[in-house]
């Protein structure tokens, strides 16, 4: 009863700390600069209240998951209800392709734009059915919950690869919490990899579960194993055979049914998301290699399905996006491309940057001190520490547009947070002493601070606030077919909907030189970015979450956006088609147009 109560007063006083928080009123530090002391308050609560739980009530799942869940209203519930509109620029962008699917009744692999989402399109596919069932408008009706809705999804999956990898209970629901506070990324927005990741949790769950021989090998034979001729010999027989490796005591449930259940798990990642389907293959290799999966032909099925979809279904991108694809493998220059510039960012974002980098690094060496524990216990953890190390065996994949670091952090976290549990609970006879929970607390705090500046730090250009969706909705009423529609960066909700129909232009992704001419002669150059003369219509869009993009990031020089939109302001060459608190649209005019 003391739980219950002290989570319904949290959440009471939670509630009460949204309603008047003013995003327009966001620093650099983000939601942090604008959220009331008491929300930290009930958020130190909950996870108080957790680690007490954990402690006295272990078999209270119940209890444990309520935990779970408040816990997660809080962290992503906050955006949804503060903002009212679809939190990131580029969750709009698939909000367009649902759109898109919704009109056309299918996809188009030949659009030039956005060629990737039309090429994998489970997950848009079944989000227009919801569009169309539910009676919606339009995605973006939805769209905005589906952080926390997927956070659900994660922390339910991640339970249950959990208790696959362990008997203890403790351990297992720690771990979980432990995954819920240092997931900051940003994987969990409307998207197919956040629906391709909870499928890949689950599809780890089940190989380990039912389709496993019974028991993990002690320390001392895994030893052996790896000193002997057995590796090789095992790599051999994954290669030439596709049954299990005997037919005594390896599974309890129908063999058939499970490799169905995977299978058509597998089938959906494959056709939903790009890069899922190879972590996913290197995972369940790690597991056959080392004995602990039964189908021994699974990953090379997997692989084999994942080719047949890229050759025959994906094509147009591949023709698009094969060179750089094949000229990044191999290489270790993934860091420089993932990592942002902090040498010319703001003072408050760098800060914000370091502290999501050494919130990476403390799950990892929490990890590992946890790994040390369990293995002075003569828990060997082997599948954790195999499914997290084959993570990271994608630093030799391609860069993935610059975002491959946060996507083998993100793959790699639920691993890390097991091991990161053992350190509290090495061993189902350890952690009964009194002082348990506040070594729990201890351990949550710093990660749980770590999460709120990396996971909100960013949120002044995450921000689209609803002048901006008004702005979108008028330009696409306005433009014509074939127009070109130029703004400072992509942080806009500019494709949410007839996106096959316009050219578009971003000055960030400009070769430098002409940004540089754009900041010299803005009007004469903005004029040409939004084709004058070509005899289409051009528009030029500027918003508060794009100025904001450009200070914090310093993809621009200092200025440069106001610079360029006093320009157009005074120059005869364009008029203003729409004027709003947070938004500026305009329009070539006549003279333009033909000079």
């Amino acid at each position: 009863m003391f739980h219950v109560v002290l989570i319904a007063g949290a959440l009471t006083l939670w509630a009460a700390t949204l309603g008047g928080v003013d995003p327009h009123r966001m620093t650099d530090f983000g939601l942090l600069s604008v959220l009331s002391p008491w929300y930290y308050v009930a958020i130190g609560l909950v996870t108080a209240s957790f680690c007490i739980a954990l402690y006295s009530a272990p078999r209270q799942w119940a209890l444990l998951g309520a935990h779970v869940v408040g816990l997660l209203l809080m962290l992503h519930g906050s955006p949804a209800i503060i903002y009212g509109t679809l939190r990131y620029a580029w969750a709009w962008k698939h909000v367009g392709i649902v759109a898109y699917i919704v009109e056309h009744g299918s996809v188009n692999p030949n659009i030039g734009y956005l060629t990737a989402y039309q090429d994998w399109p489970s997950f848009f596919a079944l989000a227009a059915l919801i569009v169309q069932a539910g009676g919606f408008g339009d995605a973006a009706a939805f769209a905005s919950w589906a952080p926390l809705f997927n956070n659900l999804l994660f922390a339910g999956a991640a339970m249950f690869l959990f208790r696959t990898l362990t008997k203890d209970r403790r351990q297992a629901w720690l771990a979980v919490w432990l995954f819920c506070i240092t997931n900051w990324v940003g994987q969990d927005y409307f998207s197919p990899q956040a629906n391709a990741y909870f499928l890949y949790l689950i599809t780890i769950g089940i190989c380990l579960c039912w389709l496993r021989p019974t028991g993990l090998p002690p320390i001392a034979s895994l030893r052996r194993w790896l000193r002997s001729e057995r590796l090789a010999q095992t790599a051999r027989q994954v290669i030439a055979r596709g049954l299990p490796l005997n037919q005594a005591g390896m599974l309890k449930q129908p063999l058939p049914a499970m490799a169905a259940i995977v299978f058509l798990l597998a089938a959906a990642i494959v056709t939903s998301h790009q890069l899922t389907p190879f972590m996913l293959i290197l995972a369940i290799s790690a597991l056959v290699v080392f004995r602990l999966c039964v189908l021994r032909g699974l990953p090379l099925l997997i692989l084999v399905m994942t080719a047949a979809w890229v050759c025959y279904m994906a094509v147009t991108f591949l023709k698009g996006n094969l060179y750089w694809i094949v000229a990044s493998i191999g290489s270790l220059n993934i860091g420089s491309s993932t990592l942002s510039n902090l040498a010319v960012a703001s003072h408050d974002h760098v800060i914000v940057a370091e502290v999501a980098r050494l919130l990476t690094a403390s799950v990892g060496a929490v990890a590992a001190l946890g790994l040390w524990r369990r293995l002075r216990k003569g828990r060997a953890d082997t599948a954790a520490v195999l499914l997290g190390v084959t993570s990271v065996l994608m630093v030799w994949g391609n860069a993935y547009g610059g975002e491959m670091l946060f996507r083998i952090y993100f793959f790699a976290l639920p691993f890390l947070s097991f091991l990161a549990a053992g350190l509290i609970f090495p061993s189902p006879r350890a952690g009964r002493a009194r002082l348990t929970p506040a070594a729990a607390m201890l351990v949550c705090a710093p990660l749980l601070a770590g999460m709120l500046v990396s996971y909100y730090g960013n949120e002044r250009m995450n921000y689209i606030s609803p002048d901006e969706v008004r702005a979108e909705h008028y330009l696409i009423a306005q433009a014509p077919p074939g127009s070109t529609l130029v703004s400072i960066s992509a942080d806009y909700p500019w494709v949410m909907g007839d996106y096959e129909r316009y050219r578009f232009v971003q000055v960030v992704v400009l070769p430098v030189s002409q940004q540089r001419a754009l900041i010299a002669n803005p009007a004469g150059q903005a004029a040409r970015l939004m084709g004058a003369g070509s005899g289409h219509a051009g528009y030029m869009i500027f918003s508060s979450s794009q100025a904001a993009e450009v200070e914090m990031t310093g993809e621009l020089p200092a200025g440069s956006v106001t610079r360029i939109r006093d320009a157009m302001l005074r120059s005869p060459r364009f008029r203003v088609i729409y004027r709003g608190p947070d938004s500026l649209i305009f329009a070539l005019s006549t003279q333009a147009g033909s000079a």
